[in-house]
């Protein structure tokens, strides 16, 4: 039965990437006009008890940065205009993804969606490791910035569509000084992203010498208690310093 429902699951996947992958390409060559800081996926927007907490939700959090998909066929529209207050820009995408006739739209918006994210993501780590360093009276600018982590995920050395690569351009282009560890991903080549090639150092010299270490991949083998100790700043992105409490570290 497991093995039945392990190739079950093989052949799902088999149909699903190809739609997935062709909204990744689409939300690359049509991102988003503008960063946002939220993103808000609810299902409806009609009369009901979940949607009046949405919207008080959206009212608290939302703003001109934020946006909000609306994935499901509402029967009314009681409030639509109550969230269209919020400031949040509105995208009720629902024929696409509520559609029984036409399933592969909602694989490829999954797709799309998901390029919108990843492809806003390193803009918003940035903010986030350039206000951390001005709480600290540091300016991004000349600043030493270490990356722990740079592969896709969790324990392999793939860094195809790795944010970090983003990450590392972008402060690049910031003026700050970027160095990286990664036990997987011995060398980073200039490939259109990154400017110059750049070697992998220990992770622990590299958090002593650093101005803020930010945390991209959470492998298993970094020390992070050693990190904690050496380093003064530390931006986690990963949620990789679950229960530490130290007052040097900044999470998303």
């Amino acid at each position: 039965m497991y093995n039945l429902l392990q190739i079950k699951r093989f052949a799902e996947n088999i149909f699903i990437l190809p739609f997935i992958l062709m909204g990744r390409l689409a939300a690359v060559i049509r991102p988003l006009n503008k960063e946002y800081r939220v993103f808000y996926f609810f299902p409806f927007y009609h009369t009901g008890g979940a949607e009046k907490v949405h919207v008080q939700i959206a009212n608290a959090t939302g703003g001109s940065d934020c946006i909000i998909f609306f994935t499901k066929r509402s029967v009314d529209a009681r409030f639509l205009d109550e969230f269209k207050e919020t400031g949040c820009e509105i995208n009720d995408i629902s024929k696409f993804t509520d559609n029984k006739w036409f399933y592969f739209l909602n694989l490829f918006y999954r797709g799309i969606i998901s390029g919108y994210i990843n492809g806003q993501m390193p803009h918003f780590v940035l903010d986030k490791i350039q206000n951390a360093l001005n709480d600290h009276s540091k300016p991004l600018k000349g600043s030493r910035v270490h990356v722990l982590g740079v592969a896709y995920k969790r324990d392999i050395d793939d860094v195809r569509e790795s944010p970090a690569l983003d990450i590392i351009h972008l402060l690049d282009k910031r003026g700050a000084v970027v160095t990286y560890s990664d036990p997987f991903v011995p060398r980073l080549r200039a490939d259109g992203i990154l400017s110059s090639d750049l070697l992998a150092i220990d992770a622990r010299r590299g958090a002593t010498g650093a101005d803020c270490v930010v945390i991209v991949t959470d492998h298993k083998n970094f020390n992070y208690s050693e990190i904690v100790e050496c380093a003064p700043l530390i931006v986690d992105t990963r949620n990789a310093l679950k229960g530490n409490q130290s007052k040097n570290i900044v999470r998303l």
